[in-house]
C-alpha cells in the first residue's frame, strides 16, 4: 500500500518514543471508530512492567484431544515435586466440555477459576514461573476472535493446523509422532510426556525421562522458545508492528483516503457542474415563462380595465411562478447526493411579495397621471376648439386621439419598464439562491473533507512516529 510505504520509508521520527495511548486517543476521539486490535496490548504495555505479562496463544488441533494436550502437558510438568495433585487436576482438562478458551499462568498452588465461557488455570509450574508467561490453548477449527483475545505472539504446534494463518507474530513447531524427529522445530511432546509420567511414578527412571527428553528434541525445541518468549521487548517490538500493518490494511479511513481525495475532487466538479446546470434551467425554462406572464399582461385592455386590487393580484401570480423555479428543491437534491443535510423551505422571494404594492401603486400614479396631465387636458381642449366653431371636429379629434394614444403609449412603456425591472429583481434573487447554495454546499462538504483530512493525517502521524520508534529499536 502506497501510504504504509511512505509510513515505512521515512527516517527517525520527530518524536524518539512511541505512543501508543496517543493513537489510542486518536481512535477514541473518533467515536466511531472501532479500536483496532491488540492495541490495548500496546497501550498496556507502557504500564508498569507487572502489567506487562506475555500471553502466548497456542494453536491446537482440538481442545479435546488427549494428544493436542500432550504439549504443554509435558512443558508444564514438576517431576520433582512431592504433590501431583494440581498436575493431574490439569491433564485432565481435555476432558471438559467446554469450547472455550484455556488460560493458564503461574500461581503458587492451584487455582481453578471460570469466567463466562474461559477458564483460568493458576498452576505452580516451574516453566510458567521462570518464564513469566501466559500460555493460552485456542482450538484452531473454533471461530474466535483473536482481536480481543488477549494473546501478544501464537504458537502453531503442528502443521496438521490448517485455516490458521494469523497476521499476527506468530512461532511454529512440528509436533510429530516419529521416534527421532530430527529438524530443528520438531519434536515428539507425546514420547517426552511418556518419560516425563513415568519419571513421576517412579523417580528412579531418570534415565529414561533422559533419553525420551533428548530423542523426542523436547528439550532443545522448548529450549528455544522458551528464550524467544523472555525477550519481551522483541515480542512487544513484533506486536506493534503487526498492530501498525493491521491498522493500515484494516482501518476504514486509511483505506479510503485515496478513493476520498479523488472523490472530493470529482464532487468539487460536479457542484460547479451543478450550478451551471442550474443557471442554464434558469434561462431557458423559467425566464421564458416569466417573460410569456409579462407579456400577458402588457395590453392596453387590461391596464385600463383592471382594478388595483386585480393588478396586484397579477403581480402576486408572478411572484408566485417565481416560487415554483424549483431551485430549491435542485439544492436539496444535491445535497442528498452527497450525504448533507437538507435545508428548510427558502424565503428569498418575500421581499418581492412585499414590493408588489408599491409596484401597483406605482402604475396607478403613471395612469392617473398621464390621464389628468395629457389625455384629459387635450381631450377638454378638443372639445373647447369644436363648440368654438373655431376648428373642425376632424381635426380637434385627431388632437383628442393624439392625446389618449400618446398618454397610453406612455403608459404602456412605463409599466414595460416596472415589469421588466420587476423580473430582473426576482431573475437576480433566483441566481444569488444558486450561488449561495453553491457556496454553502461547498463550505460543508470542504469541512467535512477537511474533518476527514485531519483524522487521516492524525492517525498516519501517530503511525508513522511509532513505525520510526520500533525501527531505531530495532536497529540498536
Amino acid at each position: 500500500m502506497r501510504i504504509l510505504q511512505l509510513a515505512l520509508r521515512r527516517g527517525i521520527g520527530r518524536r524518539s518514543s512511541s505512543n501508543w495511548s496517543e493513537l489510542a486517543q486518536v481512535f477514541q476521539r473518533t467515536g466511531g471508530d472501532k479500536m483496532p486490535a491488540k492495541l490495548d496490548l500496546m497501550v498496556r504495555a507502557s504500564l508498569p512492567s507487572k502489567l506487562r505479562t506475555v500471553r502466548c496463544g497456542v494453536i491446537l488441533n482440538s481442545l479435546k484431544s488427549e494428544r493436542s494436550a500432550a504439549f504443554l502437558d509435558a512443558l508444564l510438568a514438576d517431576v520433582y515435586a512431592t504433590d501431583q495433585y494440581w498436575y493431574n487436576e490439569f491433564r485432565n482438562r481435555f476432558k471438559n466440555n467446554s469450547t472455550g478458551p484455556r488460560i493458564i499462568r503461574y500461581s503458587s498452588t492451584l487455582d481453578i477459576q471460570k469466567d463466562g465461557q474461559a477458564t483460568f488455570y493458576g498452576l505452580p509450574s516451574p516453566w510458567l514461573r521462570k518464564h513469566a508467561v501466559e500460555l493460552q490453548e485456542i482450538d484452531h477449527s473454533l471461530t474466535t476472535d483473536d482481536s480481543t483475545d488477549g494473546c501478544h505472539i501464537y504458537l502453531k504446534t503442528t502443521p496438521q493446523v490448517i485455516g490458521f494463518s494469523p497476521q499476527w507474530p506468530t512461532l511454529e513447531i512440528s509436533d510429530l509422532d516419529s521416534d527421532f524427529p530430527i529438524g530443528s522445530r520438531e519434536l515428539n511432546s507425546s514420547k517426552a510426556l511418556s518419560g516425563v509420567l513415568e519419571l513421576i511414578e517412579d523417580k528412579h527412571n531418570v534415565s529414561h525421562y533422559l533419553s525420551c527428553l533428548e530423542s523426542s528434541n523436547f528439550l532443545t525445541v522448548t529450549e528455544k522458545l522458551g528464550d524467544r518468549l523472555d525477550d519481551k521487548a522483541r515480542v512487544f517490538q513484533d506486536l506493534g508492528r503487526a498492530v501498525i500493518q493491521n491498522i493500515y490494511n484494516t482501518d476504514a479511513c486509511i483505506l479510503n483516503h485515496q478513493k476520498v481525495c479523488l472523490q472530493n475532487a470529482k464532487t468539487t466538479q460536479e457542484i460547479e457542474d451543478w450550478a451551471t446546470d442550474a443557471h442554464s434551467y434558469l434561462l431557458s425554462r423559467y425566464k421564458p415563462q416569466i417573460e410569456e406572464f409579462i407579456k400577458d399582461q402588457l395590453s392596453i385592455f387590461k391596464i385600463y380595465t383592471y382594478s388595483e386590487s386585480r393588478t396586484e393580484l397579477k403581480l402576486r401570480e408572478l411572484c408566485d411562478v417565481s416560487e415554483k423555479t424549483g431551485i430549491h428543491e435542485r439544492i436539496n437534491h444535491l445535497r442528498g447526493r452527497l450525504d448533507l443535510p437538507q435545508t428548510s423551505t427558502s424565503t428569498k422571494l418575500d421581499s418581492m411579495y412585499s414590493k408588489v404594492p408599491a409596484l401597483r401603486k406605482g402604475i396607478s400614479k403613471v395612469i392617473y397621471q398621464q390621464f389628468f396631465k395629457l389625455q384629459l387636458p387635450l381631450s377638454l381642449c378638443a372639445i373647447g376648439g369644436v363648440l368654438s366653431g373655431q376648428f373642425s371636429a376632424y381635426s380637434m379629434g385627431s388632437l383628442a386621439l393624439f392625446g389618449i394614444v400618446l398618454g397610453a403609449c406612455r403608459i404602456m412603456k412605463k409599466w414595460s419598464s416596472m415589469l421588466e425591472q420587476f423580473e430582473s429583481e426576482i431573475m437576480n434573487i433566483n441566481r444569488l439562491q444558486i450561488e449561495h447554495g453553491k457556496m454553502k454546499i461547498e463550505d460543508e462538504w470542504k469541512q467535512s473533507f477537511k474533518t476527514h483530512e485531519a483524522l487521516v493525517q492524525r492517525k498516519i502521524k501517530a503511525l508513522e512516529d511509532i513505525g520510526e520508534t520500533l525501527n531505531k529499536n530495532n536497529d540498536t
